[in-house]
């Protein structure tokens, strides 16, 4: 019976220390091999815009580290390569796990992540630009359910009070604002569409811009002419040339006045543009 219990611990024993041996052999070598087995993806050094990224997201704590504003990729790359072959490294996952994988999260980081930077983004402080993308794109479907800005309704008969002021804050809030976000797949698509710039802030820059031609282009004279005597009788067109000198010198006198009027300025896109467009627009034979 000892035997037989001598014998039945040495197997047990055995058993024992293969299980710790099994249990020793499963744990991460370094600090490299610790990252990987918790799923992260350590950055390329060709990854430059993830690194761009992970700088603008964790610009605190790179000063921490490397006690100044702004290290160099270089720099961060070198403080990452040295560290990963480390077998003590608890005291740095914290640091690591944000510095040298790619772990960027927010709206802001994934857009430098895919673009290299947020340049394409209508910036801080540019007033005229919410102004002008809110105008046109005041229509879209949810975007104003996205922005939190209702304009006022309008009383039958009325133009629409734009109230441009308080619908570029709430634009630029939520533009700027949403940039420090979680980011998921929705709100990213939604801030690269919406909070980018038109490209241009007059009426004519727009014409231009579409490729459009003035009738007060000395080519078009006949055109010109055309036009003055199609509207010259309407009702809209006397309201608001009292002093006319029944020519179309007088449509192009309002052409051309009209043309520089800026999307930003209250009532340009509502009212003024509509009618440009139908008076000073050549239309393009199809």
């Amino acid at each position: 019976m000892k035997f037989k219990t001598l014998l039945g611990t040495g197997i047990v024993g055995g058993i024992g220390g293969a299980g710790v041996y099994g249990f020793h052999s499963l744990q991460p070598k370094n600090l490299q091999e610790y990252l990987e087995w918790q799923g992260f993806k350590l950055v390329s050094n060709s990854d430059e815009n993830t690194w761009k990224a992970i700088k603008k997201e964790n610009a605190p704590l790179l000063k921490e580290i490397f006690g100044k504003d702004d290290p160099e990729t270089q720099e961060i790359q070198k403080w990452c390569k040295d560290l990963l072959p480390l077998t003590d490294y608890q005291e740095y996952v914290s640091r690591v796990s944000k510095v040298c994988v790619d772990s960027v999260w927010t709206v802001e980081g994934k857009i430098i992540q895919e673009k290299g930077s947020t340049n394409g983004l209508i910036q801080k402080g540019k007033d005229e630009d919410f102004k002008v993308a809110y105008v046109f794109r005041r229509h879209i479907s949810d975007f104003l359910d996205l922005i939190n800005f209702h304009p006022p309704q309008s009383e039958e008969g009325q133009p629409a009070e734009e109230k441009l002021d308080e619908a570029k804050k709430s634009f630029e809030d939520w533009c700027i604002g949403s940039l420090a976000k979680e980011a998921n797949d929705s709100l990213v698509s939604n801030i690269q569409t919406f909070c980018s710039p038109k490209g241009f802030s007059t009426i004519k820059e727009l014409i231009e811009k579409n490729g459009e031609k003035l009738l007060t282009d000395s080519q078009y004279t006949g055109d010109l002419e055309k036009k003055y005597q199609e509207i010259k009788d309407l009702k809209t067109w006397k309201d608001e040339n009292e002093q006319s000198h029944s020519s179309n010198e007088d449509l192009k006198s309002w052409c051309n006045k009209n043309q520089d009027k800026k999307f930003s300025e209250e009532g340009v896109f509502a009212e003024i543009y509509p009618k440009f467009r139908f008076r000073c627009v050549k239309v393009l034979s199809t």
